[in-house]
């Protein structure tokens, strides 16, 4: 059963990534980069997880792109991807990830979603990057964002993936290096792109 950890952000972590986005542009890669409210909520969801992991605060540094690396974690290269909403998520509410940048060496995808209404950040779950061909769908660019509703679409071409197909955050914590990999090349052999357009 699904079930996201949820944690009301400290105004510390808010204000420590307005700091360093008012003097740093992350939006350097010509390519999703995100207006200011993306970028903020991306690099709160950011803090949050790697809060979670480390027990500390993360160090903000840098500019561009991350190369699809936000957080090392037991070996582990980790791109966390944060959507905002209004609402808490449920079990068929889907994340997404940008098929621009299915081209990183990633190897595991953390899904967040920012209730900036209650101020509370849920890490829904995650997945190796190798299975997100298998466990999502790719919808094209001009595809309706909600189905059945006209006038609001994908301005690029995205993956979607459900919350219903993700491991728990647990997971990640409590198995060792060794474990993981064993998994993720496990994992490899499967793949299988599904497109759906309107």
């Amino acid at each position: 059963m699904y079930k996201s950890i949820k944690y009301t952000v400290p105004e510390e972590i808010k204000e420590k990534v307005a700091k360093y986005l008012s003097t740093h542009n992350i939006a350097k890669r010509g390519e999703f980069d995100g207006d200011y409210e993306r970028q903020f909520n991306g690099k709160v969801g950011e803090c949050v997880v790697f809060s979670r992991l480390y027990k500390k605060m993360m160090e903000l540094k840098g500019e561009g792109s991350d190369g699809g690396t936000d957080i090392v974690y037991k070996g582990l290269t980790i791109d966390v991807k944060t959507m905002s909403r209004s609402v808490y998520t449920k079990i068929d509410y889907s994340n997404n990830y940008p098929d621009l940048q299915m081209k990183f060496p990633t190897d595991i995808l953390v899904f967040c979603s920012f209730n900036r209404k209650e101020n509370v950040m849920e890490i829904c779950g995650w997945i190796f990057k190798c299975e997100l061909e298998r466990k999502g769908v790719l919808r094209l660019k001009g595809t309706d964002i909600i189905s059945g509703k006209k006038g609001l679409v994908y301005e690029d071409d995205i993956w979607e993936v459900k919350n219903e197909d993700l491991y728990p955050f647990e997971w990640l914590e409590k198995y060792s290096e060794e474990d993981l990999l064993k998994v993720k090349y496990d994992r490899i052999k499967y793949g299988k792109r599904e497109e759906i357009s309107n």
